[in-house]
């Protein structure tokens, strides 16, 4: 059975093999669990800037290698298990507590935004809390991949890559990649 060349989310920044040959390539090291059978890394470089994407190079199927910006949902599952603890904090430790969790990159606006009209002794508060917590995820996430798409542009003319879009998708499960 054969597949796609690269597997890729949102971007697909086209790293050579010969890149990797004349070491023109990024510093990355740790892998990224990804559900893909193909290998991805972090970004050195970038690994800490984000808290819901993560930039990621990934290994080709059959050669060379694709930078990409990836979801990253291990947030996810730790504000998931916090429901229960942010219930139980006052508004200043709360902000404080999303600041924490969201690396910095959600601003006290968003959280007022969100956290607007919620009162600590509503019955259903817990569960209104984790609503807005999941609406101000999904903004800090729309917000990271725009800064994410500038970095990548910052890397694609730094290193002199091209981007490939998938051009067709075989019944047979290969792909044509043309240069976006």
């Amino acid at each position: 059975m054969s597949a796609p060349n690269f597997s890729y989310d949102r971007r697909c920044v086209l790293v050579r093999n010969e890149d990797f040959e004349w070491d023109n390539v990024p510093a990355h090291d740790e892998c990224f669990d990804n559900d893909r059978s193909y290998p991805s890394s972090y970004l050195d470089e970038y690994k800490d800037d984000f808290s819901t994407v993560a930039i990621v190079i990934t290994s080709g199927y059959y050669a060379d290698a694709c930078i990409d910006i990836v979801n990253d949902d291990s947030l996810v599952s730790e504000l998931s298990c916090a429901d229960y603890h942010l219930a139980t904090l006052t508004r200043d430790e709360l902000y404080d507590e999303l600041y924490y969790y969201f690396k910095g990159n959600i601003s006290k606006r968003m959280m007022l935004r969100h956290l607007k009209g919620l009162n600590r002794w509503d019955y259903d508060y817990q569960s209104k809390l984790a609503n807005a917590v999941d609406a101000m995820f999904e903004e800090v996430r729309e917000n990271e991949v725009r800064k994410a798409n500038k970095v990548l542009d910052k890397i694609k003319k730094a290193y002199g890559y091209k981007e490939l879009g998938l051009s067709a998708l075989f019944s047979n499960g290969e792909a044509w990649y043309d240069y976006v």
